[in-house]
């Protein structure tokens, strides 16, 4: 039994308890949608806007962490606890 399956199984054994949105969330973020759209929009189901906001949220990550150490770097120049290199 892979792994789609024992989480699709989970996700049912648990369906209408506290961990039903952990399985829900694990299954939908690895595995796409049975629904397909065929014209019109492409995101239309909430799992796959979920997983578009998970890709943007993903990228943000490095813009994040760089943001927050050239503060302090830009803080810590202008009070002179540290030289420029």
């Amino acid at each position: 039994m892979g792994l789609k399956n024992t989480l699709h199984n989970l996700k049912e054994k648990y369906k209408g308890t506290k961990m039903a949105p952990a399985f829900n969330a694990i299954h939908t973020f690895l595995y796409l949608p049975n629904e397909t759209t065929h014209n019109g929009t492409h995101i239309k189901a909430a799992d796959d806007l979920k997983r578009t906001m998970n890709t943007v949220i993903m990228a943000l990550v490095p813009c994040l962490i760089f943001g927050m150490f050239n503060a302090g770097y830009q803080h810590h120049l202008a009070t002179g606890t540290i030289e420029a290199a």
